[in-house]
């Protein structure tokens, strides 16, 4: 058998962003997800052994903040940064407070200047407006089916 390297995807994206909004982070979260899904059914049919296939892609929501979230917040960045990273070597990192990748929930960090920042997966994040609403609407109707047609091959 071969094996084929996983690669790792972190999208960490302001939640308040005024010019890219959450909803182009999450349609290109969706698109990896759904190739690296097909990679691995492609590989299965193949019998090519691929040791790590788990949440190696992965996208959160940090807020408040926008278009330039490791400025505006770092202390949570980087410790969503070190949790991802950390879940990648199986739990093995350096000693530094860390969120939990395992946790669906929003998990709040507080910033060296008291500020209070809410980091949450994808799954958790609530839409801003009514377009984004549609928007986000229509890219989960996307994601079920591909998500069907995947399990149909």
């Amino acid at each position: 058998t071969h094996h084929i390297p996983q690669v790792n995807y972190l999208c960490l994206y302001g939640r308040d962003d005024p010019w890219v909004v959450p909803v182009w982070g999450q349609r290109a979260y969706f698109h990896l997800d759904i190739a690296s899904q097909e990679r691995r059914q492609e590989q299965t049919r193949q019998g090519i052994v691929n040791a790590s296939e788990d949440h190696s892609i992965r996208y959160w929501e940090v807020s408040p903040a926008g278009h330039c979230p490791h400025d505006e917040v770092p202390e949570t960045i980087a410790q969503v940064a070190e949790g991802w990273i950390s879940s990648l070597e199986g739990g093995f990192g350096v000693d530094t407070p860390k969120l939990s990748m395992t946790e669906s929930a929003i998990q709040v960090v507080k910033e060296d200047d008291g500020r209070k920042i809410r980091a949450y997966p994808r799954d958790d994040s609530p839409p801003r407006d009514v377009g984004e609403w549609a928007a986000t609407a229509l890219l989960r109707r996307d994601m079920e089916a591909a998500r069907e047609k995947l399990g149909r091959e």
